[in-house]
This record gives structure tokens, sequence and C-alpha cells, in this order.
């Protein structure tokens, strides 16, 4: 039998590219840890933030999702609003339900911090003031006149058609102030003249009773309204709205409603309303809210965060300015989602104001929750106000604890 000597060969170079092939083939990557998947998703996901440029928190409320920066820890829920000057966060429990008008949550109230008297002159005392009034659309009450929120496009409070109206403002305390300025609705819709109020008195009063009028406008046109005044000091003021509308048209004509765009007042000369720059980014792997707005005319830097064990939501404040702000810490329950039937109660004590909201009774199921604020640092002038120097912080923990039965 012949042997096929040139068959050695070929079977030599097929092992040599073998072997050539599976030397330079990559070594297979190591599957990376548990950790450090998680680190690369951390670098990924807190990449990505929420960003918001503007006070003008329209979708602030909702029952279904809020428009804004939303902070919780499953049992608690935090929505970040306010306006043009000063910070709310409202806040809701998830076991703070009403059976009335069928099965929903129901937000247990808020935490409001606003400047108070002392600050600079360009402070908008009117800020966040407790407003009602004679009638309002359902979908413009009078709350909107105070926001802050206003912009290119806002209406704030609506009243039903008729005449006259009154809209009145609980400033809370005895507040100091020299002018008053009026946004009418085409500030803000500038095709609107025919609704700009024309004729209204203003009234002010020390016990919400006793009324003084200070002032009386007739046929006003303008868009803006600012008027200088003695220097008053009350806590209660009304707009006597006589003829909300010019009549120049059909609709102004026959369906006159009042409408009052803003309602601000001021102590002293000054810009009209509290100016700077406002940023609010949310990170969304650390939950956190960092806000830089303007409060009392001084630069301010916050972050909030919720307590992931504890029904707590914590507010940090920092001034970045040069000079001393008057900071004032309001805790409510029934705003902004107010119910029908529902009682609620208040009170401070020492450096905590606390309020407590119930549902309604008659049968159903009864709904009780509490919420707490107290402030940590700063320098307290007075419960509910501390002053915050440059450089300081203070701190604002609202605990939200309830029991339902």
């Amino acid at each position: 039998m012949k042997r096929r000597r040139g068959g050695l060969l070929p079977a030599a170079i097929a092992s040599a590219l073998l072997a050539t092939l599976l030397a330079a083939e990559p070594a297979a990557a190591a599957t990376p840890t548990p950790d450090q998947q998680w680190t690369a998703v951390q670098q990924l996901v807190g990449a990505i933030k929420g960003r918001w440029t503007s006070q003008n928190y329209a979708g602030f409320i909702s029952r279904t999702m809020p428009e804004t920066a939303l902070l919780g820890n499953g049992d608690i829920g935090v929505a970040s609003g306010g306006g043009e000057g000063f910070k709310t966060f409202a806040i809701s429990k998830g076991n703070f339900w009403t059976v009335n008008g069928g099965n929903s949550l129901v937000a247990l109230g808020s935490v409001k911090l606003t400047p108070v008297g002392g600050g600079p002159a360009s402070s908008n005392l009117a800020l966040g003031a407790t407003a009602t009034a004679s009638s309002s659309h359902p979908s413009f009450p009078a709350n909107r006149a105070v926001s802050g929120q206003w912009a290119q496009g806002y209406e704030g409070w609506v009243s039903n058609i008729g005449k006259p109206q009154t809209l009145t403002l609980d400033l809370g305390t005895a507040k100091t102030f020299t002018r008053y300025l009026l946004r009418h609705d085409a500030a803000a819709r500038p095709a609107e003249t025919a609704n700009n109020t024309k004729n209204w008195t203003l009234a002010t009063s020390t016990n919400g009773t006793t009324w003084n009028t200070v002032d009386t406008v007739t046929n006003n046109t303008a868009n803006v309204t600012d008027r200088t005044l003695a220097s008053t000091t009350v806590r209660y003021l009304r707009l006597n709205i006589t003829e909300p509308t010019q009549s120049t048209t059909p609709d102004s004509t026959s369906n006159p409603r009042a409408r009052i765009g803003q309602f601000e007042l001021y102590n002293g000369s000054g810009p009209t309303q509290p100016s700077g720059p406002f940023t609010e980014e949310q990170n969304i792997l650390k939950g956190d809210i960092d806000t830089s707005m303007t409060i009392g005319g001084v630069p301010v830097s916050m972050r909030t965060w919720t307590g992931a064990g504890d029904n707590l939501v914590v507010t940090r404040i920092q001034s970045l300015g040069s000079s001393t702000v008057r900071l004032q810490a309001e805790t409510a329950t029934g705003t902004p989602d107010a119910r029908g039937g529902f009682t609620s109660t208040s009170g401070v004590s020492g450096n905590t104001v606390w309020a407590t909201r119930q549902t309604a009774t008659g049968g159903n199921p009864v709904s009780r929750a509490s919420l707490a604020t107290r402030v940590v640092g700063g320098a307290q002038v007075g419960a509910p106000t501390w002053a915050v120097r440059p450089g300081g912080s203070s701190s604002t923990c609202p605990p939200a604890r309830s029991r339902t039965s």
C-alpha cells in the first residue's frame, strides 16, 4: 500500500492555521458584577434631570398627573408649586381619601414659604394671601389673583356674570403698604382690552368688619393700574368693583365678569415684581428638587427631599444675597384641594405650626391627617417667621401622619 507523502504538509498547515486563528480570537469579556452594573445605571440615569425656568405653575394642581416636580416615598406625595417670590409644596397622604362624590384621594394641605414685612421695598406683600370673592368661575377662583403666576395668557380671578363684584384679601397679619397694583385681563391677554376693569374702590380694614375706602378709580382703560397711597397698615383689603368691563363689545356688555389677573401690594417704590432668575431642577435618580429663586428681593437656593423611612419633607434654604431675608412658614390644610363638609383645625406650639384635616362625616368612613412644620436653624423672629442671613440656612420639616377609621 502506498502512502501519500504529500498529505502531511497540508495537515500541518491546517493545524498551524487553526492554532493561529484560535490565538487571534479575543478572550471573552468578564461578566460585570452587580455593583458595576448599578454604577453604570447610575451614571446613565443620574444625567437625566427635569428642568423648569418659569414660576408659572399652571399644572401644579391636578387630580391626574401634576405638571411639576414630584416627590414621594410610597406613602406621602409632594408637588412643587408656588409663584413669583414665594414657594409652595402641596402634600398628600396615601390613605387620606374620601368616598363623597366617588372614591378619591384628597390633598391633605400645603406648606408655603413667603417673605414677611421688613424685607426690601420690592416685595409683593399680597403674594399668597387668602383671597375670597363675591363669586368665582369654577376654573378661576379668587386665589389665582395672588398666586404670582402671572404670565402671557394667564387668567387670574374671574367672577360669575353680574355686577357689582368684590375681591377680598386677608394678609394673615397687619402689613404696611404705600402702593397697590392691578393687572387687568389685557395685561396678559392683549386682545381682551374690553375686559379691563373700569370702575372700583379699594377699602381697608384692621378687623375684617369695619371698612375704610382709601381709593376710588373711574374710567380706567389701562392694562395695568399702579396707584400710590398714604402709608397704610392693615390686614384686610377689598376691591369693590362696580363696572367690571369697558362695555365696548357685545359680550363685555351683556355678560360682564370681573377679571383681576394679579392684585399686588408694595411698601415703597421699586420693581413691580420680585425680580431675579428662576430655575428648578429635579435629579431623576436622587429625586431631590433644587430651586434657585428670589424671595423678598433676596436670591436664595433650596433643596427639597423626602425621608425614605419617615413621612418627612425637608427643605434646606440658603441665602445667596448680601442681606438677610425674613421668611414666613405657613402650614395649611384644605388647600389647594377644597372639599365641602371637611373640617380643619390648626395651632402654633413653640416654633412648630400644625394643622389637621378630617373628611366629611355622615355614615361614611372618615379619614384624618395632620401636618406640622418646624423651623430648624436660622434666627427665629417669632413663630412662624424666621430670618435667613447671608450664607445661612434653615429647614422646614412637615411630617405628615394620618389615621383612617
